[in-house]
């Protein structure tokens, strides 16, 4: 497979998907809090708020979005830049719905805690003693 265009040259390729990669997500934002009040998902202010107008939730959705995908555009193949990914809707899902029901604060740690490990076993790849570990493979 090849790569996209200006990715297999490290000095033109990554600047051009680091300003895709925010361009994508700043229009993601602003698509997402262009449509947050027509579906309600706004904060309302009170006695536990610093805000003193209603502020929309779950802006950041727009920037995982472009994130995850840069991910998996500049790496598609790779296992580990799966795994990274997967970890990072899984923090994007918890903190979307944190902000939607309000998740409590075992369930945050939990699922932030499981992606972490998921997205250090990514970096330190299989031959990490903890994948060896818990993948039933002997050590050598």
């Amino acid at each position: 497979m090849n790569p996209p265009v200006g990715v297999s040259d490290p000095a033109l390729g990554v600047p051009l998907w680091a300003i895709g990669s925010y361009l994508a997500g700043a229009l993601g934002a602003w698509l997402w809090l262009r449509l947050v009040p027509r579906l309600g998902f706004l904060d309302r202010p009170g006695a536990r708020r610093l805000h003193r107008q209603p502020t929309p939730r779950g802006g950041g959705l727009g920037i995982v979005a472009a994130a995850l995908l840069a991910l998996l555009l500049l790496e598609p193949a790779g296992e580990a830049s799966l795994a990274i990914a997967s970890a990072g809707a899984a923090l994007a899902v918890v903190g979307l719905y944190d902000d939607w029901r309000g998740a409590g604060v075992a369930m945050r740690l939990f699922v932030q805690l499981v992606a972490a490990a998921i997205a250090a076993a990514a970096v330190a790849g299989p031959s990490a003693s903890l994948v060896r570990c818990c993948s039933g493979r002997p050590s050598r």
